[in-house]
């Protein structure tokens, strides 16, 4: 494989990661923003259908994102193990083992207790309330997820440019000097 097509499947690694981590991002997002509003009008009787088949249609391609993430990290650990942004994927990986456990550790219980179905009240409140905390903790998870891989893109463009900090500075000044006449 030569220099030129392992560069292009390595790019073409970090947009998936960035892809699938995107898709998280905008799953988390639109579940606070569509979903949270209404959990205080659920009862015992009109709940499942707000909740069970979205997550259960949810688990496989979770999985296989989180996978992805996984995978795509790993990759771009060893990409970026001598450079300056070696920590990027490391973190990258971290963020996606914390999203696993806490969606099989944390989630799938809640999960499973609304599945189960929750006949009173003040239990489902109480599911609900546990919900809407988890559903929380993911959009920062994967906010920070995004704005990690959007601050990796950012700092490849400017160093594949030419413009690090100090060729920035460096053109600032000679721009400088080359307007002032001395």
């Amino acid at each position: 494989m030569t220099i030129d097509t392992r560069a292009t499947w390595y790019v073409l690694g970090c947009a998936l990661s960035f892809a699938a981590v995107s898709i998280c991002f905008g799953a988390a997002w639109g579940t606070a923003l569509v979903q949270l509003p209404v959990i205080e009008h659920l009862t015992p009787a009109n709940y499942s259908l707000h909740f069970i088949p979205q997550r259960q249609a949810a688990g496989g391609p979770f999985a296989l994102l989180l996978g992805l993430v996984a995978a795509t990290a790993v990759m771009m650990a060893v990409g970026e193990w001598r450079t300056r942004l070696w920590w990027v994927p490391l973190l990258l990986l971290l963020l996606a083992g914390a999203a696993a456990c806490l969606a099989r550790l944390v989630i799938a219980p809640v999960s499973d207790a609304l599945a189960q179905g929750i006949p009173d009240q003040a239990h489902l409140d109480e599911a609900l309330s546990r919900w809407r905390l988890l559903v929380w903790v993911c959009v920062a998870g994967w906010s920070a997820g995004w704005a990690l891989l959007a601050y990796y893109f950012a700092a490849r463009a400017r160093t594949a440019g030419g413009t690090t900090d100090a060729t920035a500075q460096k053109q600032t000044d000679a721009e400088g000097s080359a307007e002032s006449p001395d």
